[in-house]
């Protein structure tokens, strides 16, 4: 595997787990969040529980206070009543009760250490001919307060503060934070917190709100905090809390979205660390250096590449697959180039001429004088006795304006198919019938030797004219000799430039009789 390759698979891995690190957040944000929706509803329900409780007992105190025979002897009676109806009911009066009487029109009030006037507004309120409310603030306390009416004519108000220690005491059963409004908030979070909250809360309206921005959740105690990914968590979710008799909130409940995302942070910490690894790894191997070869290489491949190194390039090369068929392409590529490169060496020893125009070549056909007459004749000599000299290998002549082409594809594999056809591979078993070798000093018959060109008869016939006009002898030019050469050359052409024959035309060459041979596709 080639270093890119190793790269982008890396970076495809990252990126797919990245993919799943933002699938996985997703959905386990849903309920997370949830969990602290719960949470909250949890808290308003216990704070709503007691804050029922306390009006009940604040009731149940008021209405055995006013069945007390002590309240017919004068106003100073009504606070031992009521302390006698809460020891009754075992009622815990705390530090500033709400108490208060009316007679006929004598109206006393004290919360706590405080006498109020009968022209205050709060005795007014509950001590008045309206319907008195159940709740109502004096300062920053609020008061769960019940009025009761008498049967002689008293009008008996009791009334007991929430305690602050609510807060502490519905955070540790709920989890959920408790923030009293007021000039001084009485709350569990930190006041930098809490007037978050509230600020949040009181503009929100009386449904749940997101409060802040959650910041860096570390995945374990000690560790460094990292910011979630791929999720906008806020840093609380907020509930304000209303009491009737009072108008808008009273208290605000909040809980903290971390402990709820804490696992979805570890496990996007854990995630990133380790693509983070992979990452690392993925480069460093990428950076590394290219993979060796193994050491053992199979046998068929060593068998191939050992045949190659001695010019054997007809050879096969086995498909495989990994580094082994890399190998095995390269050698397959490298018999291909040295056989190619071996059939052009043939191509360049007999070119293709062009078909445009043919060349010419000169046929050294010159006639010597006949031999002595009492002489005699063999076979071997290098002379005849028809007096013609012995062909020799033409050379081809140039052509003005032709140029040989540059060696092709195409032309290699022309010239392949050129030389195949003219030696054919023939095989003969050893001790088989085939034909005789012919004796030494006589020619081996040509397939075409029936198959003269007519027109040779008239260049014989030509050739003797030209020889006469010329003053040469034409004694020793027989029509016997003169075919022989003809055949001889044209068998000779036709081999080496692979054409279909040969046309031979006499000129005069430097004031001798000569024949140009001109090769026929």
């Amino acid at each position: 595997m080639t270093r890119f390759k190793i790269w982008g698979f890396t970076a495809l891995v990252v990126a797919i787990g990245l993919a799943g690190v933002w699938v996985f957040t997703q959905r386990a944000a849903v309920p997370a969040l949830e969990q602290v929706s719960a949470t909250l509803r949890s808290g308003a329900l216990q704070f709503e529980t007691g804050t029922r409780l306390l009006s009940r007992q604040v009731r149940d105190v008021a209405a055995v206070a006013a069945r007390d025979p002590a309240l017919a002897s004068g106003l100073s009676a009504p606070e031992a009543a009521i302390n006698s109806a809460a020891a009754l009911l075992e009622v815990e009066m705390g530090r500033a009760p709400l108490v208060g009487s009316a007679h006929d029109l004598t109206v006393s009030l004290r919360v706590g250490d405080r006498r109020l006037q009968p022209g205050d507004a709060l005795s007014q309120a509950l001590l008045g001919s309206g319907a008195a409310p159940r709740h109502v603030r004096v300062g920053d306390v609020i008061y769960a307060v019940a009025v009761h009416h008498a049967d002689r004519g008293i009008t008996l108000a009791f009334g007991l503060p929430i305690d602050p220690r609510w807060t502490g005491r519905l955070q540790a059963a709920t989890g959920a934070d408790l923030t009293f409004l007021g000039a001084t908030p009485a709350s569990s979070l930190s006041p930098s917190d809490a007037a978050a909250v509230v600020a949040a809360a009181t503009r929100g309206g009386a449904g749940m709100v997101d409060v802040g921005r959650l910041g860096p959740v570390p995945a374990a105690a000690g560790l460094p905090g990292l910011p979630l990914l791929f999720l906008r968590a806020p840093a609380f979710r907020a509930r304000p809390l209303a009491l009737s008799g009072i108008d808008g909130p009273v208290a605000v409940l909040s809980a903290p979205v971390r402990p709820s995302l804490e696992p979805i942070a570890a496990f996007q910490q854990a995630m990133l660390v380790a693509l983070l690894a992979l990452a690392i790894v993925g480069v460093a191997l990428g950076l590394a250096r290219e993979p060796v070869v193994p050491s053992h290489v199979p046998r068929e491949l060593a068998s191939v590449a050992d045949r190659i190194s001695r010019g054997d390039f007809e050879v096969r090369v086995p498909r495989m697959s990994g580094t082994f068929g890399t190998l095995a392409a390269a050698l397959s590529r490298a018999s291909e180039t040295a056989r190619l490169a071996r059939i052009a060496q043939g191509a360049t020893a007999a070119p293709i001429p062009p078909p445009h125009p043919a060349p010419t070549l000169d046929v050294p056909l010159h006639a010597v004088p006949p031999e002595e007459t009492g002489g005699s004749h063999r076979d071997d000599e290098p002379y005849g006795v028809s007096g013609l000299s012995p062909p020799a290998t033409p050379t081809p002549l140039p052509v003005a304006g032709w140029a040989a082409p540059p060696l092709t594809a195409a032309a290699v594999v022309l010239a392949a198919q050129a030389a195949r056809a003219a030696h054919p591979r023939t095989t003969m078993p050893i001790g088989g019938d085939g034909p005789a070798t012919p004796p030494p000093g006589h020619d081996t018959p040509s397939p075409v030797d029936d198959e003269l060109d007519p027109s040779w008869r008239s260049v014989h016939e030509e050739f003797l004219r030209v020889r006469s006009a010329q003053g040469e002898p034409v004694d020793g030019v027989s029509w016997d000799r003169f075919r022989d050469k003809l055949r001889k050359n044209r068998d000779l052409l036709v081999q080496k430039y692979a054409c279909r024959t040969v046309r031979f035309q006499v000129y005069v060459k430097e004031g001798k009789t000569a024949l140009r041979a001109t090769p026929v596709r």
